[in-house]
């Protein structure tokens, strides 16, 4: 295992136009490596693998053209590439600045405002935590300049440039498995539920490769669960 450290920290807010430009980034330094590695996986620090490293490795080996990433169209939520987004600072925006933002939301979604108009890109969006093949990253990293000037003033633009990226390629192989992640969120959340010993054994029928996300106070029994299995 090789482990490359970025020793120039940037910071980026979640959901803000900061975290696509942060995870470029990532790709840029694991294909300065000039490994040809057979998946890249963008992984985050709550997240754990299911499986050994070998299993994974043997998976991706029997899937060697498939890129796992959630790609989705719906319509109600073209609205945060469509429209400017002002304000936005993760989860940190104060309540104020957040109504006037979805005031001024409202008010281009009715006056028809459509910022990827004639851009190229379809509306796409789907998790941000992926398994992708070399070349679908080399793809994302070559065609980042051109789609990130459509990210500025969006929102959750880092659930939705990778997946607009590969659209319009039309050339990579979409699983339908999704992303090989479990995660599960509470209805209406923006965050996921920290798993804890109760999702154990929906997590072993899950056919998941990796799961989020985990503390490692509340979920330490899950963890030591997983890790004998």
């Amino acid at each position: 295992m090789q482990i490359c450290i970025l020793l120039t920290i940037k910071k980026s807010n979640g959901g803000g136009e900061s975290q696509p430009k942060c995870e470029i980034r990532l790709f840029n330094a694991v294909l300065a490596k000039g490994v040809e590695y057979g998946h890249i996986h963008l992984i985050s620090g709550v997240d754990l693998p299911l499986i050994p490293t070998t299993g994974i490795n043997q998976f991706m080996n029997e899937h060697p053209d498939t890129e796992f990433i959630e790609c989705i169209y719906k319509k109600r939520y073209e609205h945060r590439l469509r429209c400017h987004h002002f304000f936005l600072n993760g989860r940190k925006t104060p309540f104020l600045l957040n109504y006037l933002r979805r005031c001024i939301v409202g008010l281009e979604l009715l006056l028809g405002v459509d910022r990827l108009k004639n851009s190229g890109y379809q509306f796409m969006y789907g998790a941000n935590w992926v398994s992708l093949t070399l070349n679908a990253v080399k793809t994302i990293v070559e065609d980042f300049p051109n789609i990130e000037k459509h990210l500025k003033y969006t929102s959750c633009s880092d659930e939705s440039y990778k997946q607009m990226i590969l659209h319009r390629a039309g050339t990579f192989n979409i699983s339908d498995k999704g992303n090989l992640r479990y995660v599960i969120f509470p209805k209406g959340a923006q965050s996921p539920y920290v798993l804890t010993e109760e999702f154990y054994e929906d997590i072993l029928h899950s056919n998941c490769l990796f799961a989020r996300k985990f503390s490692e106070t509340e979920s330490k029994g899950l963890i030591n669960k997983l890790l004998s299995f």
